[in-house]
């Protein structure tokens, strides 16, 4: 079983997580927690909803929300790439 060190500053410092549905805050440690040493997750939506005991995903939206986020001085819409869709897989940057 691998193991892996979490952030603890992100429930605080980090505004793009604080701006999260509480539905993709799980999905993103789930990801993260499933993905393998280089930050590549197989995508199976089927089973992130069994394992979270949602009804729904959409994998597109997620992403999105995941990289967007808002320039503190000017309050313009930044787009980060925190993850990516490559094919079948995702990857965390």
């Amino acid at each position: 079983m691998a193991k892996r060190f979490t952030d603890t500053e992100i429930w605080k410092r980090q505004r793009w997580f604080r701006k999260l549905s509480p539905i993709y805050k799980l999905a993103f440690f789930y990801i993260k927690d499933q993905c393998d040493h280089a930050g590549v997750w197989q995508i199976d939506c089927s089973d992130l909803m069994d394992d979270l005991g949602i009804t729904e995903f959409n994998l597109r939206d997620f992403v999105a929300a995941i990289n967007e986020e808002y320039d503190k001085f000017t309050g313009e819409k930044i787009v980060k790439e925190r993850v990516k869709l490559i094919g079948n897989k995702l990857l965390i940057t």
